[in-house]
């Protein structure tokens, strides 16, 4: 289907700005389509609730890769050429940031973190513009937040997010969800801010900060779960409740941590899709965290 569309809009584009940044966002969309949005921001989450799994799983091959940088650099350049024609228009900086975030996580994907950090920095840059300049746009101040929650993986596993980084995406969400109580993306981006500071505080032992961080976490996402039946924030709280059972044990609370952990197991077990990769991945680290937590029980 977007492939039909681009080549529509291709061919009707010419000079009209109009139709080309249509045409720049098909690109991103056909770009978009290879990408699981593994990464724990509330785009990965919402991604994952619009779009069935696919089949298989793993990596895109090699060639998929290419057709989907190859999209993500003829939008890029588009926008480049419109916001050279109309620098004022938010729509053209917008949906460059919206590239970038794709870019990086395709990047990702060829394990070039070096050049996702680069493509993340120029779309929060992007993304801090339009919500400084129209403070009064809930779409761009929820794309900084969400955007700010982004990890990328360091040479020994995840690198956190900078402690700056989470705080902001709190108050901003928390304003969000303050402000317009019936949207469930913005509860939901509070949620998954939270549990981002929650890491932090934990990294840096501030560990009853980080508990209560990852209580409100778990009880926003296990409400959003009942009120919409949806399986990605049953898989967000299971995460939140595995940084719990890890903070717990961190505490000296090895029984309390084991409870928190085998709920959360029980959580991703329930929905029979342990087979598939995502999910494997998420209770091979569970299993880790309960393993490390029952030593600790044993050698009290």
């Amino acid at each position: 289907v977007h492939e039909a569309a681009r080549g529509v809009l291709a061919g009707a584009a010419h000079s009209n700005p109009v139709v080309r940044l249509e045409l720049a966002r098909t690109l991103n969309l056909l770009g978009s389509t290879g990408l699981s949005g593994g990464n724990d921001s509330m785009m990965g989450v919402m991604r994952r609730r619009r779009r069935p799994a696919a089949s298989g799983g793993g990596s895109p091959p090699g060639d998929a890769l290419d057709s989907e940088a190859a999209a993500f650099e003829e939008a890029r350049s588009i926008l480049h050429d419109l916001m050279r024609q109309d620098p004022m228009n938010p729509e053209f900086q917008y949906e460059l940031a919206q590239c970038g975030r794709s870019q990086a996580l395709l990047a990702l994907k060829e394990a070039d973190t070096s050049e996702a950090r680069r493509l993340l920095a120029s779309a929060l840059a992007d993304l801090e513009s339009l919500a400084r300049d129209f403070p009064d746009v809930p779409l761009y101040q929820y794309e900084l937040a969400d955007t700010l929650c982004y990890q990328v993986p360091g040479r020994r596993g995840a690198a956190p997010v900078p402690e700056d980084y989470a705080d902001r995406a709190v108050v901003i969400a928390g304003r969000l969800s303050a402000r317009y109580p019936w949207m469930e993306g913005y509860e939901a981006l509070l949620a998954t801010a939270l549990t981002r500071q929650a890491s932090v505080r934990e990294d840096t032992g501030r560990l009853e900060e980080a508990e209560a961080g990852y209580r409100d976490a778990v009880a926003r996402f296990r409400d959003l779960a009942e009120q919409q039946g949806s399986t990605a924030y049953e898989v967000a709280c299971a995460k939140a409740l595995q940084g719990l059972g890890d903070v717990l044990r961190e505490q000296g609370r090895p029984g309390d941590s084991q409870d928190v952990l085998e709920e959360a197991i029980s959580m991703v077990e329930a929905h029979g899709r342990s087979r598939q990769p995502a999910y494997r991945g998420l209770l091979g680290r569970l299993d880790r965290s309960l393993e490390a937590t029952l030593r600790e029980t044993d050698g009290r």
